[in-house]
């Protein structure tokens, strides 16, 4: 029997709880529990010993009541329609049958938003926690997995990813895309139909670009537009049959290498006497690019236990480095050397001098070159370290680049470069007027929400980083909603509160991958793009449809993120030229997607971060971190924006309105 006093804040007991008692002796536990109601100042109904027998719905109704405790045996002899004033319904004592689900689910259905109808009920002998009380999820995922499919099958409600009747595929295309999905949403391919969606299911922008990728292996053309706006795979799986067809998207054919400098790389070589083959890349090829190269460099460390099965690892690294493959192949991405370092003393004290020393040195701001320096000691202990700059890789790069790490050591074929202009030139250049017209619908009669002055004119060395951070338990959000969109709504009940402003808009990043280019998913670049987000909050009356217009606006947005948002001003606003973000959210999943193996040795990555001055990086960034169970939130700024106080203040709203983003509830988002 699940008690009262321990779950009570969980169903939500208060001074309007009327609680109606069945059990019919004072020492039963149901008994207990409808006490433990007294305790927030409720009320316990009790009814007579003839109505508890005979006519509990009626009692129900006549004694005003709307939470009732009892078993699963009872609850299936009521009906729903008799109890409209039910709001809560504790059940315990006995495993709950797939009758009393099939008998109350179409009720939940009726008066509940779609996202909270339970899709699949499955009985457990404890709730698992963890040393703080929370719920233990790990272990939670653990229990079920455990569960033979049978238990499945019979404990689903029929409306969720575990329903009773898939509609399966009739088609190789369709068998094809129901098994990708399954494999990147980690789901057996027939516990997805083909009437699920993709969203619903689980999936994101990051899932889908994976997704993307993973049927670009096998001969089936699928963008993350393509993904996000048709997510049923009903549909997903019409549109690739369209575009195997040798059906058109009017994608953009394959363009020359682009620059924000004016010359192709042809025009440039010439100017600088050289070959055209001498030129790596052209920096910067994008907006953000150039924001990017002001950003100080950080440092993949990667600790590489003893590895026996060389004689001389040191000299193998080298000639590794200094391979005529790795060059004509790594190069053409970015620039690259070597140095190698026996250290006599302790190896983490010599990698920290090393780190300060490198990063303290000038460094041309136009030349973010990529250093790899190995550190050993006694030929026992290695360090491999990475000087990289956001400027020509991002998140979604390091992988490709430890990969091709990888793949030199084990003496394997090399990825083909995708060099980082060209793809800026073709994503850029795909803008359309429907591109422009979007955002011109979206924006009109806005205006950018700033937090404090963002062109103050702050005393050297008076500007300093404001920091604060808060860690949460990771929420699951309402189907069809992601992760990313969740925290989008909780940061504009935040900014709005803040900022007193019912309509507000900031700019969120996207990773760029989404539009089906060749090769995407290979380019080591900073594709990221940052676009606006508006939110005009005036017109919501509930939490339900906040969540659902952020997601609405998330999707349609996909379609159109292939433009620099000093294009956007220009194009699509009447905002003036020196318009800035005021705010920016970074949402990341997944926690770390890097790992590298040297033969058979797994490696340890870290990470150092150079030191850098305020000034040089003025923005106000909101990251959001999911890592195993936790969700951290983060807002980075500097005093120019806000004070440390002010900062902890908007932190403590964000983490409070967040939860109540997830639930939907008007109650915990509007009452601020």
């Amino acid at each position: 029997m699940v008690s009262t006093v321990a779950a009570s804040w969980g169903i939500f007991l208060d001074s309007r709880s009327r609680v109606f008692q069945f059990s019919a002796y004072a020492f039963d536990v149901a008994t207990f529990d409808a006490l433990a109601a007294l305790m927030y100042g409720g009320c316990v109904c009790v009814p007579s010993e003839a109505s508890r027998r005979d006519d509990i719905a009626g009692a129900f109704a006549e004694l005003g009541a709307n939470v009732l405790f009892t078993t699963p045996s009872v609850l299936q002899t009521l009906s729903p329609a008799d109890m409209p004033g039910l709001e809560i319904a504790l059940i315990g004592g006995e495993t709950p049958v797939k009758a009393l689900l099939d008998q109350w689910i179409p009720s939940l259905k009726a008066s509940l938003p779609s996202y909270m109808v339970p899709t699949l009920a499955l009985p457990i002998s404890r709730m698992p926690l963890t040393p703080t009380g929370k719920t233990d999820r790990r272990q939670l995922r653990a229990i079920v997995e455990k569960f033979p499919m049978a238990d499945f099958e019979s404990y689903s409600t029929g409306s969720g990813v575990t329903g009773r009747v898939k509609q399966q595929p009739d088609s190789d295309m369709g068998r094809s895309i129901q098994t990708t999905v399954a494999e990147i949403l980690s789901f057996q391919p027939q516990l997805i139909g083909m009437e699920d969606d993709f969203i619903q299911l689980g999936g994101d922008s990051i899932t889908a670009m994976k997704l993307a990728a993973l049927l670009r292996q096998n001969q089936n053309s699928l963008s993350v537009v393509d993904i996000i706006q048709h997510p049923v795979l009903t549909a997903m799986t019409e549109r690739a049959v369209y575009f195997t067809n040798g059906s058109s998207d009017s994608r953009p054919e394959a363009t020359p290498s682009f620059t924000m400098f004016p010359g192709t790389s042809a025009e440039i070589a010439s100017k600088l006497a050289v070959t055209e083959a001498d030129i790596l890349d052209i920096l910067p090829a994008t907006e953000q690019q150039l924001i990017m190269l002001a950003f100080s460099p950080q440092y993949e460390i990667i600790r590489i236990p003893c590895p026996v099965m060389l004689v001389d690892w040191k000299v193998h690294a080298k000639a590794w480095f200094t391979d005529m493959r790795f060059f004509v192949t790594f190069l053409r991405r970015v620039t690259t050397t070597f140095k190698h370092y026996e250290c006599p003393g302790d190896l983490r004290e010599f990698q920290s001098r090393l780190l300060k020393e490198d990063s303290d040195q000038f460094m041309l701001w136009n030349v973010p070159s990529v250093c790899f320096f190995l550190l050993s000691q006694n030929s026992q202990r290695y360090t491999l370290i990475i000087r990289l700059n956001y400027a020509v890789y991002n998140a979604q790069s390091l992988p490709i680049v430890l990969k091709d790490i990888e793949n030199i050591y084990d003496e394997q074929p090399l990825s083909t470069p995708i060099p980082f202009s060209p793809w800026a030139y073709k994503f850029l250049m795909s803008a359309t007027p429907k591109t422009y017209e979007f955002w011109k619908t979206l924006l009109e009669g806005s205006s950018m929400t700033y937090v404090g002055d963002t062109f103050a004119n702050m005393e050297a060395g008076k500007e300093t980083f404001v920091e604060t951070t808060r860690s949460l338990s990771v929420l699951e959000p309402p189907k069809g909603i992601t992760l990313a969109s969740l925290v989008k709504a909780a940061w504009s009940l935040t900014l709005s509160k803040h900022c007193q402003k019912s309509d507000v808009v900031f700019g969120q990043v996207v990773h760029g991958r989404a539009h089906g280019f060749p090769g995407e998913e290979a380019v080591v670049g900073p594709c990221l793009n940052l676009i606006p987000v508006r939110m005009d909050l005036s017109s919501i009356k509930h939490g339900e449809d906040l969540l659902y217009s952020i997601q609405r606006q998330n999707v349609a947005s996909i379609a159109y993120d292939q433009v620099q948002f000093k294009d956007i001003i220009k194009k699509s606003t009447n905002w003036p030229k020196n318009t800035v973000f005021g705010t920016q959210l970074l949402h990341q999943a997944d926690g770390p997607i890097c790992t590298l193996k040297i033969g058979s040795v797994h490696a340890n990555l870290d990470e150092y971060y150079a030191p850098r001055l305020a000034k040089e990086l003025r923005d106000f960034v909101v990251t959001s971190t999911v890592y195993d169970q936790t969700h951290t939130l983060q807002i980075c700024a500097t005093n120019a924006y806000i004070d440390q106080q002010s900062a902890d203040t908007m932190m403590d709203t964000l983490a409070f309105l967040h939860p109540g983003a997830c639930s939907g509830s008007s109650s915990d988002i509007w009452c601020i």
